[in-house]
């Protein structure tokens, strides 16, 4: 397959476009790592649902019978220590994948839906895996160190932070279903208006009207705030222009049923366990919103315009493993030209803005801000 990518607006999207039933066979493998079908499986189903499955199974392992209070701790930030450890180090052990996806190898109906249905089985995942934990933790809690405790709610707040990613690929699809499956993956995060404000985001990227876009030098903890806030107005305003009332009441009412709903089972445990994962899966969501578009601006023209949004103002990562955990999240730049179209075809940007290591490593580097600066601002073009 090509090796180069083609950053052109006009390129094929599924929206619109009937889909062409035919008998192919399925897709070769699109990286160095993986040489065989099973390896291709692997690489393109898997990574995703592993921090879920990670985070139900370490919850079960801590609140075992005869579990001591070290396995206990151990166990309970086994999620965080798989996204920020195992990850970064997976990166660096398989390397770059800088492989595109062609039109012609997903073109059949069956390939097409083995894709969908992959992002679309997240949403009971991501359901199946809140309340499981929730569960062991509300039933446990009487024997469990406030350590495990802690520790577990930020696990499943890294671990739930996914549910934005899936949501973002639902979010921009052309089904009305999907869309919708987006906004209740939101649910639990207390975030159901990012459906408007990502929205606008992709209009303001790059420009001070854009809360989401972080300004050189701005530290990461200053652009929580920030962004959060301009998020909440930003969604919410814009809908209240629009008169889209029922909308904004869904927004309120739904997340407050819920935490209703915990509070009927678990009492006030349940209610801190939910708000606090929310809180953290919104803090990680941020923070890869932050380093997305790090210190990256658009021209302003005598006009008053702004130059249009090119492949520069989007930072983007070519480590295989993140790739295949957050669907292709990190090749940005072509999902800003492109944003219908979906994950499995987005292409690596050549010329593009390129972080010095996957997400979760750049992440990390953003908590210490000398050291982010450091290593990023003198990447940003000039």
């Amino acid at each position: 397959m090509s090796t180069t990518a083609v950053f052109d607006r006009s390129a094929w999207s599924f929206q619109g476009k009937k889909r062409q039933i035919s008998h192919q066979s399925s897709p070769k493998p699109r990286n160095k790592n993986s040489e065989t079908y099973l390896g291709q499986i692997w690489m393109e189903y898997m990574p995703g649902f592993i921090m879920p499955l990670i985070t139900l199974g370490a919850t079960c392992a801590m609140t075992g019978r005869n579990t001591t209070q070290s396995w206990a701790i151990a166990s309970s930030i086994l999620t965080v220590v798989y996204a920020f450890i195992a990850i970064p180090l997976l990166d660096t052990i398989l390397g770059s994948d800088y492989t595109n996806t062609k039109k012609e190898d997903v073109e059949s109906a069956h390939t097409y839906g083995r894709y969908r249905r992959l992002v679309q089985l997240y949403v009971p995942v991501t359901y199946a895996m809140l309340a499981g934990v929730c569960h062991l933790l509300c039933t446990h809690r009487d024997t469990m160190s406030l350590a495990a405790y802690i520790g577990s709610i930020v696990s499943l707040g890294v671990a739930n932070s996914m549910a934005f990613t899936v949501a973002h690929e639902l979010l921009h699809s052309a089904d009305p279903f999907e869309r919708w499956l987006s906004s209740v993956l939101l649910i639990p995060n207390f975030y159901m208006h990012w459906t408007r404000s990502h929205l606008q985001h992709h209009c303001w990227i790059g420009t001070p009207k854009d809360p989401a876009t972080a300004r050189k030098g701005e530290t990461v903890y200053h652009f929580w705030c920030r962004s959060i806030y301009g998020n909440l107005i930003g969604g919410y305003g814009a809908e209240m222009k629009r008169k889209k009332y029922a909308k904004i009441a869904m927004w309120i009412t739904a997340p407050l049923a819920l935490l209703l709903a915990t509070y009927t089972f678990y009492g006030s445990t349940g209610v801190t366990i939910h708000l606090g994962q929310a809180l953290v899966a919104i803090l990680m969501l941020e923070t890869v919103n932050y380093i997305e578009h790090y210190g990256l601006q658009r021209k302003q023209g005598p006009d008053g315009r702004y130059e249009r949004t090119m492949p520069k103002h989007s930072w983007n990562a070519t480590t295989i493993f993140t790739n295949a955990v957050s669907f292709k999240l990190q090749r940005h730049s072509d999902h800003h030209a492109r944003e219908t179209v979906p994950y499995f075809l987005l292409q690596h940007v050549q010329d593009a803005p390129q972080l010095p290591h996957g997400y979760p490593a750049t992440m990390i580097a953003s908590l210490i801000p000398p050291l982010f600066f450091r290593i990023m601002n003198p990447r940003i073009p000039s």
